[in-house]
């Protein structure tokens, strides 16, 4: 398996495909507290820029981007979560409620 890895070296899909089983794994045997905040934080950040750039390119396409959410309906993802994710990355960019939905109102 090694050798394989050697001459076939993982793309960047592939490892996002790892990175994201790992973290499933970590959150089933709880240890996620061994996460780094400032990982975390970038993790956050680049998640968001790929999600952003992904809305981008299929507005470009004429794709329906709005039907692309970043989360799947299937989510396990409680609600008090959610909210809390979101307030703080309202507040992490200094925008406010008003703004976002002025934004929603544009797109």
């Amino acid at each position: 398996m090694e050798e394989t890895r050697e001459l076939h070296p993982m793309t960047a899909a592939e490892k996002v495909k790892q990175l994201a089983d790992l973290l499933v794994e970590s959150e089933k045997n709880g240890t996620w507290g061994q996460i780094d905040s400032s990982v975390l934080q970038q993790l956050a950040e680049s998640v968001i820029k790929i999600y952003a750039m992904k809305m981008q390119e299929l507005d470009r396409l004429s794709e329906m981007s709005k039907e692309f959410m970043p989360i799947s309906k299937e989510n396990t993802i409680p609600d008090t979560e959610a909210m809390i994710f979101a307030d703080r990355l309202l507040q992490s960019k200094n925008l406010e409620l008003f703004e976002l939905q002025m934004f929603r109102n544009f797109c």
